[in-house]
């Protein structure tokens, strides 16, 4: 491991491989679907402020009124908004049940195979890779605005 990069240089996509090369598994699962919540919330923020702002809303409030919102609810409240379509849906639910089954039987992993989470860390990684397409998307909407 001579010459490399500390992870918190890596971009998210890289750092979670990596985690993931050195058997870091729980590790790369946590921290992708970390990933994917916060992505979800900045995509939920970015809409919802759109369409609160004239409404005498700052950035901030809307920021404020997701905290400690569970990732469950975000995502239905995504749908809601329009951000999701039903496959993303249902592989964010899928992936969200099996990750929580992986952590909650953390002290019991014999059972899974690395093959096992090693795919649960791909299928984090690609939705993540969806809501961080959608959120650019959306992003560059907004700059495009601003121009």
């Amino acid at each position: 491991m001579k010459n490399k990069k500390p992870y918190k240089n890596y971009i998210p996509f890289q750092y979670i491989e990596e985690m993931k090369e050195e058997g870091k598994y729980i590790e790369a699962i946590v921290l992708v679907s970390g990933y994917i919540e916060v992505f979800l919330e900045a995509l939920i923020v970015d809409v919802a402020y759109k369409n609160s702002k004239e409404k005498g809303f700052s950035s901030k409030n809307i920021e404020s009124y997701c905290d400690n919102i569970s990732l469950d609810i975000k995502m239905k409240i995504a749908v809601c908004l329009g951000l999701l379509d039903k496959e993303l849906f249902d592989k964010m639910n899928s992936f969200k049940s099996e990750r929580n089954q992986v952590i909650h039987d953390v002290f019991k992993l014999s059972h899974k195979t690395d093959k096992h989470l090693k795919s649960l860390i791909k299928n984090g990684v690609e939705i993540f890779h969806e809501i961080f397409t959608l959120l650019k998307s959306a992003l560059k909407q907004v700059m495009d605005k601003d121009v």
